[in-house]
């Protein structure tokens, strides 16, 4: 079954078991519709969600002292494809776009998009080159003209100084 990166655990909290972890979605209250997460590919059923800060505080049955935590300290938090909730028009999960075709508002291809970086204002994308150094765009509607996800193919516009980055 495929699954998807939602975050990645980066500490524990209290002495109960508790984990944080650092969401890789942009509205983390989606994770109140998980039931169980995975970690290391073992399924872990949700006791209790809470959100601070932007960070995902996590219990898990069976995880009950700070020992037991420390074990997924670092490791990566995932969900079945098919648990993640539907989309508005419009919208896509980061997994969506990786390997997605970039080209210029010219029709020049500029290359694939490898990796989405989050910055907190705006997620930027990684667009690997052929021959050339990685180019950064901001997902922002004055660069991102259209996203395709039929076709594959993102649209953008570089503007004035943007390739020089």
């Amino acid at each position: 079954m495929s699954k998807v990166e939602v975050g990645k655990i980066v500490n524990t909290r209290g002495l109960r078991g508790e984990v944080k972890i650092y969401p890789y979605l942009d509205e983390i209250e989606v994770f109140n519709e998980f039931e169980y997460l995975l970690v290391d590919n073992k399924e872990y059923k949700i006791k209790g969600i809470k959100f601070f800060k932007n960070m995902v505080f996590v219990t898990f049955f069976g995880v009950d002292s700070v020992e037991a935590a420390e074990s997924l300290k670092n490791q990566l938090a995932e969900v079945y494809v098919k648990d993640l909730p539907e989309l508005s028009d419009g919208e896509f999960y980061i997994k969506d776009i990786l390997g997605m075709e970039v080209v210029k508002d010219n029709g020049e291809k500029l290359g694939i998009i490898k990796n989405v970086l989050r910055t907190g204002s705006n997620d930027v994308y990684e667009v690997e080159r052929d021959g050339k150094k990685p180019m950064y765009l901001p997902a922002i509607k004055d660069v991102i003209i259209n996203t395709d996800l039929d076709s594959n193919r993102m649209t953008v516009h570089i503007i004035p100084g943007l390739d020089e980055i």
